[in-house]
């Protein structure tokens, strides 16, 4: 009988070793490190100018803000419009957060977190035209 129950055990043992091996890849990644899934560089063409188009002027639409025409100071249509006014963008739109207006009537009026914090990133990143 303690020949069998050694055999038992070692088995036992052998089958709980060898489903552990891989524990790792399973693990889910860890949503506090990267909750937006944000990839390693954030682009202006491809991840900031949508950003603009939602928050910032609206095309197509009669009523737009920060564009050619628009009511609003500073036009965000292109890179070099953006560029020089990154300082009060971080100012309004992600330290005090007002931008864009509770007031707005054509888009949104407030930005997601997740957008908020893409928009950082990137303009602490030195807002490059990438």
């Amino acid at each position: 009988m303690k020949k069998y129950l050694s055999i038992y055990t070692l088995l036992l043992c052998l089958l709980f070793a060898f489903s552990c091996d891989n524990d790792e890849a399973d693990e889910p990644i860890d949503p506090e490190e990267n909750p937006c899934g944000f990839a390693d560089t954030i682009s202006f063409s491809l991840d900031i100018v949508p950003l603009l188009e939602t928050y910032c002027y609206f095309p197509g639409s009669a009523n737009v803000c920060h564009a050619d025409g628009g009511f609003a100071p500073g036009f965000y249509t292109s890179h070099a419009g953006v560029f020089e006014a990154r300082t009060k963008i971080m100012q309004r739109a992600i330290t005090i957060g007002d931008m864009p207006p509770t007031y707005s009537t054509e888009g949104p009026t407030s930005m997601t977190e997740c957008d908020q914090e893409k928009l950082r990133l990137w303009l602490e990143d030195g807002a490059p035209n990438n």
